[in-house]
């Protein structure tokens, strides 16, 4: 397992709850942004902006969408 969060670059030392939640959101994030871009769409991660969401995907069509990740 710590394989895979190796591979995405993400910090797997919990020290809170907090920390838990932050790995989990990490790489919620992370497999959206992989999943867009199988898909042809251009991602990009606007998390640290406080948007209401994080990230803005362009899809194929030029469309924008808008993901949060919980």
């Amino acid at each position: 397992m710590e394989g895979i969060f190796e591979d995405l670059g993400v910090d797997t030392r919990i020290k809170t709850g907090k920390d838990k939640e932050k790995i989990v959101q990490r790489v919620g994030i992370l497999v959206s942004v992989k999943y867009e871009k199988k898909q042809g769409a251009r991602p990009k991660v606007v998390e640290e902006e406080k948007r209401g969401y994080d990230i803005i995907s362009q899809t194929l069509d030029g469309k924008e969408k808008y993901i949060e990740v919980k």
